[in-house]
């Protein structure tokens, strides 16, 4: 296990660690001087792009966009959903998209809070907020942003030139080796699949920035506070289902930190009536993908079924 090339060939869905890959997504989005940034609206994409099919609605954004509906989904990536093909992701299943409206993105809170304000013009009747430990780290890294001034490419240094791309994917490859020895990175066989964990994925460290913990509960609360029914899910992530042989200390602080900051946001939403919190159950290691942090289309189906219980 020494070459990225090996474990990691053309073709693998990788969004997270492959610089080669996520130019692909860079490419797709736009500044958003508010929200960072937005996809480009009215994508319509064939998987040979991305290696899975892909599209965005009129506002730039994923999912259902009925700007009057009853009911909003709130949350990052997951909320978005990625790395499935276009009638896989969770909210296709079963859920009327008249009745819902979707502004979940991989940004901060504060972010998801300004598209709120922006776009829904709905009864208030439901939000379904989905609750992923990525909540802290990118409302911390969407701050440094907001006060830096850049657009979210100069700040944080992302890149779509092929060269440059090619440099940062040998420098990724001379890194495998340290970072599997420092136990920053895991790699196990799993019924016969290669999965790749970042043992450090969303960890926080709350106690340092308790102003970036205030300022993530006080978004959200602004944004859910005059639904009628809030439901507050707490995802499952890909390291938790690491075999506990194979665990290391980072990992096993980096879980921890998941709970801890499960508990901070329903100690800093416990003033609002009409909340309820769950835990996403039934999941196992073979519902994400090896490499990349985001459900498979497995996993999509199982989250789009828990919810449908819930509703």
């Amino acid at each position: 296990m020494n070459s990225y090339l090996l474990l990691n060939p053309p073709g693998r869905i990788n969004f997270y660690t492959n610089p080669l890959q996520v130019r692909k997504w860079l490419s797709l989005l736009v500044n958003d001087p508010l929200a960072g940034f937005r996809i480009k609206p009215d994508l319509f994409l064939k998987r040979h792009r991305l290696g899975f099919s892909f599209q965005s609605n009129a506002l730039g954004l994923r999912g259902p966009c009925a700007q009057e509906a009853a009911n909003l989904i709130i949350g990052t990536s997951y909320a978005m959903s990625f790395t499935v093909d276009n009638g896989r992701n969770w909210y296709e299943k079963g859920f009327d998209a008249r009745s819902w409206m979707n502004i979940g993105l991989p940004v901060g809170i504060p972010q998801i809070e300004e598209l709120y304000k922006r776009y829904y013009r709905g009864s208030s009747s439901l939000a379904l907020v989905l609750y992923h430990p990525n909540y802290w780290v990118t409302t911390r890294n969407y701050e440094k942003w907001r006060q830096n001034g850049n657009s979210v490419f100069e700040a944080f240094n992302w890149e779509t030139n092929l060269r440059r791309c090619l440099r940062m994917y040998a420098k990724k490859l001379k890194r495998q080796n340290r970072d599997l020895a420092s136990g920053k990175v895991i790699m196990f066989s799993h019924s016969g699949v290669t999965y790749h964990v970042n043992s450090e994925y969303n960890y926080f460290e709350f106690k340092k920035y308790p102003d970036i913990v205030s300022l993530t509960i006080r978004s959200l609360e602004r944004m859910i506070k005059k639904f009628r029914r809030v439901i507050v899910v707490r995802t499952q992530i890909k390291q938790e289902f690491v075999p506990g042989e194979l665990r290391n200390k980072i990992l096993q602080q980096t879980v921890d930190s998941y709970q801890v900051g499960w508990r901070l946001i329903r100690e800093g939403l416990k003033g609002l009536k009409r909340v309820e919190y769950h835990e996403v159950d039934g999941f196992e290691l073979g519902d994400f993908q090896p490499w990349d942090t985001h459900w498979n289309e497995n996993g999509n189906l199982k989250f789009s079924h828990f919810i449908q219980k819930i509703l």
